[in-house]
């Protein structure tokens, strides 16, 4: 089979687990650089220097133990994460050693005035000096990424795998709450709530003017819209009803309306929420980290909205390639092969070990 001929029967197969479709067994759509680069390579430094570095690590590495049918992003750049989050990154062998993983920097960078700048002057004004004045020119850090991006994409493609859901959005609340810091932000919620639901009423159409000029006419099959401090467990059910759940229901309109499938990215636990995604449009994946129940969200959403994920993190590092072929042959049995994806919870751990990577790839491939 050529590279050709793989790449367009696993992207039939994704799609069809999506659309809920008789196939022939679920795909493997594996997510995280930071292993390939470390078994390759043996450290982050070099990403910084060589935009198609990550994305060289990660094909050698599936030529090496497997090739699954699609991988989630080809290639990454720590200072991607402050675009939305607004925090600063501490970069490996510039901030921090060379084969630790980049950090989060979370700081207090905006203000409660920065509410009333957004609702003033709009979001995209506000956020482009944002990037420039408070996060050290962020966009000049990121042009060579984006020069390289569209190769990335074709690289691995070329390679026989599909490039998932290689580009991420989300709502004003995960914005303001990085900006914010999460503890000043909650004091927010209390104490700023008419201002800060004024704002993110404010950004939303810039947010979507946004995905709509990145995705029109790309050619990508998903995206992501991720979610980390929107989880149910951080916020009570009135706010997140008001000021999370609205906002997500729009992206996925926007997304869907030009023909991409919109992937939710779920950190942290959504279980109290989970029955709200049914209101969403078909179309959609469901994509938990391991702290939300897998198993009874397939049994909320089957039918309406694919389930993706969710080898935990920890199994990958520390658990043995029997343990996670059991995990995922019960995540093969329960969910799938319809509407199902099989898939690591979050992104692959750097410290994962080759030989569990492999488990899982075989374990799909073996159905």
């Amino acid at each position: 089979m050529t590279n050709k001929e793989r790449f367009d029967q696993s992207l039939k197969r994704i799609i069809g687990a999506v659309n809920f479709e008789n196939i022939d067994r679920a795909p493997v759509v594996l997510g995280g650089l930071s292993a390939p680069m470390l078994h390759v390579g043996g450290s982050f430094a070099p990403m910084m220097e060589k935009p198609l570095y990550q994305t060289e690590c990660l094909i050698k590495t599936y030529q090496e133990i497997g090739l699954p049918d699609g991988i989630q992003n080809p290639s990454f750049n720590p200072h991607l994460l402050s675009t939305i989050w607004l925090s600063k990154v501490k970069v490996p062998g510039i901030d921090i050693p060379h084969n630790e993983i980049w950090q989060v920097d979370e700081q207090e960078l905006m203000t409660v005035d920065d509410y009333k700048d957004i609702i003033d002057n709009g979001f995209n004004q506000w956020y482009n000096n944002f990037l420039v004045e408070r996060l050290d020119n962020l966009p000049a850090k990121l042009v060579s990424f984006y020069e390289n991006f569209p190769t990335t994409i074709q690289m691995v493609a070329d390679a026989g795998i599909v490039p998932f859901s290689p580009v991420i959005f989300t709502v004003p609340y995960e914005y303001f709450c990085g900006g914010r810091t999460m503890v000043k932000f909650a004091r927010d919620l209390y104490k700023h709530y008419d201002l800060v639901k004024e704002a993110m009423d404010v950004a939303l159409p810039d947010i979507q003017q946004n995905i709509k000029n990145i995705i029109h006419g790309s050619g990508l099959i998903a995206v992501w819209l991720g979610g980390w401090r929107t989880a149910s467990e951080f916020i009570a059910p009135r706010f997140w009803d008001t000021l999370v759940y609205p906002y997500y229901k729009a992206l996925t309109e926007t997304v869907l309306a030009e023909g991409v499938i919109p992937v939710f990215h779920l950190d942290s636990c959504w279980d109290r929420d989970v029955s709200a995604f049914l209101d969403m449009p078909k179309g959609c994946v469901f994509s938990p980290d391991g702290k939300t129940d897998i198993f009874r969200a397939k049994k909320i959403l089957d039918g309406h909205m694919g389930i993706m994920g969710d080898v935990p993190a920890s199994m990958l590092s520390i658990g043995t390639p029997a343990e996670v072929k059991e995990y995922c042959n019960r995540l093969l049995d329960e969910l799938g092969p319809k509407g199902f994806i099989l898939a690591q919870g979050c992104d692959i751990p750097p410290n994962a070990k080759m030989e569990n990577i492999a488990a899982m790839i075989e374990t799909a491939m073996a159905r």
